[in-house]
């Protein structure tokens, strides 16, 4: 029993990492997005978007069920900004893992690395769920 619990541990760990990695996608080409994606990340499957008032996105849900991965691409075809929608019952890990890995900005807010950009990484809850949204930082002039 108690090895069953601790690989269930050891899998719910790994599955709220890969989200806190995966969405440092903002800047990446649509070609470089699919293919960290397919190759990194084979737990989010790639989905079909609805032609949403013609936003160009792509679409990833995690095979739990519990998240989806939105990536939201220019008409460049770079991607602006993602946005990870998660079951609220992950948000203290959530949380936990970004303050370990990012630099705190503010209540719910912290700036990543990725070589020498710094994105912004902001945290919204609701109800139900609660939203990630990463997006290259603006240089504050």
């Amino acid at each position: 029993m108690k090895t069953t619990i601790r690989i269930l541990i050891i899998i719910l760990m790994t599955v709220i990492a890969l989200p806190a990695r995966s969405q440092l996608l903002p800047g990446l080409e649509r070609d470089q997005v699919m293919s960290y994606m397919a190759e990194s990340y084979r737990e989010f499957v790639l989905r079909v978007p609805p032609n949403v008032n013609e936003l160009d996105f792509i679409k990833y849900e995690h095979v739990s069920g519990d998240m989806t991965l939105l990536v939201f691409m220019s008409e460049e075809g770079y991607c602006r900004f993602t946005r990870l929608m998660v079951d609220n019952y992950y948000i203290d890990e959530m949380v936990d893992r970004f303050n370990s890995d990012f630099k705190s900005s503010g209540d719910r807010e912290w700036i990543a690395r990725r070589g020498i950009e710094e994105l912004s990484v902001t945290l919204q809850e609701s109800e139900w769920m609660f939203t990630v949204e990463v997006r290259i930082k603006e240089n504050e002039q």
